[in-house]
């Protein structure tokens, strides 16, 4: 297992479109919520236990800029690396609302940072992110928070040069936002569950 990888889930959104805490979301065919299947996953990447990005959770990281969205999670993240897990050099972030993230495609996407040196997401969708851990990523990061009202996660990998690994649409990349994109995701995995 890696030991440079620090991994997150970034489960500190107010989950205003779906009515609740997405993280707390409860799969009956998983017999775990979203955010225990989400660190679970993260957990058989590295070496290092996932952390956990909340402002919901007494044992998450809270954002040290508040309201900024993923941006907001990814610094606190990042600063907590730094300080806390010097050995890393690299960070990949992953939200609590994608569960068809296969671990295979999460490898792809570091293959594809570390082959290329550089900050890495998926298609167009600029989460799951590979970022390699630097100076001038934290700072790129602090300016963006602290100088601009564009909180953007298409804003931050244009500023650092972000490079996208193109694969095929499939569902992979759904992000769950409403409730019923959630009933739709549970009935396909009745259904997976009972076909085998």
């Amino acid at each position: 297992m890696n030991e440079s990888l620090a991994t997150v889930l970034l489960a500190g959104g107010l989950s205003s479109r779906m009515g609740q805490d997405k993280s707390s979301l409860y799969a009956a065919p998983l017999k775990q919520t979203l955010l225990e299947f989400g660190l679970q996953k993260l957990g058989r990447l590295s070496s290092n236990t996932p952390l956990l990005s909340s402002n919901h959770d007494g044992c998450g990281i809270p954002d040290r800029f508040a309201l900024r969205g993923p941006l907001g999670g990814i610094h606190a993240t990042l600063l907590h690396v730094e300080n806390r897990l010097v050995h890393c050099t690299e960070l990949l972030v992953v939200p609590v609302d994608m569960p068809n993230l296969s671990i295979d495609l999460l490898q792809s996407l570091l293959q594809f940072g570390r082959h290329n040196q550089c900050a890495s997401y998926l298609n167009q969708q600029y989460l799951p992110l590979y970022l390699p851990i630097s100076s001038t990523l934290t700072a790129s990061l602090t300016a963006q928070l602290r100088d601009s009202q564009d909180w953007s996660l298409r804003r931050l990998t244009a500023n650092i040069g972000a490079q996208s690994l193109k694969l095929k649409q499939d569902n992979s990349l759904l992000n769950i936002n409403h409730p019923a994109e959630w009933r739709q995701f549970c009935t396909t995995l009745n259904r997976s569950e009972q076909a085998n």
